[in-house]
């Protein structure tokens, strides 16, 4: 199935630095003008209410929190983008006042992707690099899963049936704008760009 068209107009980025290397979780989302510090609330999907674009990291970074030391990494804030042609243009951006809270070691150049499809039935993925997760698998069964990797699921699919305005499955949406609908499974592995960057292999 070909990627969707890029159809959404505001893109918001959870930045974070394991080991002196900077990460990005990029995220689509519809925006409204708002009184919020960021100037925008979200556009939320049924069942749910707006939210404040600059009140979302907090929630990002405390369901990865666990996954991560402040030995090795920083959380790094927020940064709102809107899209005009072909070029994505500075909006807003601001910090979290959420720190690392794990205790392992981070797992250089392996990660783990929260995979699912969207409402057009589109694979929606959703990587998470660098955490202290060091195993290769593959989750599917979610009461199996541990608490904390639950929460991770549930930040954007909603499994567990418990998020709240601020998650992800409330207001990220797809590059064509469609708000996810199921989980399929949790992969972790290495990451081959990751090894190249680190000089592993």
């Amino acid at each position: 199935m070909p990627q969707e068209v890029l159809s959404v107009n505001y893109r918001l980025t959870f930045l974070y630095t394991v080991a002196l290397l900077q990460h990005k979780r990029q995220n689509y989302l519809s925006c409204v003008a708002s009184g919020d510090a960021s100037g925008y609330d979200t556009v939320a999907r049924a069942g749910f209410g707006a939210a404040g674009v600059s009140t979302l990291s907090n929630r990002f970074f405390s369901t990865f929190a666990p996954y991560y030391r402040t030995a090795d990494c920083s959380f790094n804030g927020w940064l709102l983008e809107t899209r005009s042609g072909t070029t994505w243009v500075f909006v807003a951006q601001g910090a979290t006042t959420v720190s690392p809270s794990g205790s392992g070691a981070q797992a250089l150049a392996f990660g783990f992707e929260i995979v699912g499809k969207n409402s057009n039935n589109h694979v929606m993925h959703n990587p998470i690099y660098e955490t202290n997760a060091l195993d290769v698998n593959k989750y599917r069964d979610y009461s199996a899963m541990s608490a904390t990797l639950k929460g991770a699921v549930d930040y954007y699919f909603n499994v567990g049936l418990t998020d709240i305005n601020t998650d992800a499955y409330a207001w990220k949406r797809s590059r064509g704008g469609f708000f996810a609908t199921r989980w399929l499974a949790v992969v972790t592995d290495t990451n081959e760009k990751l090894r190249r960057v680190r000089r592993i292999k």
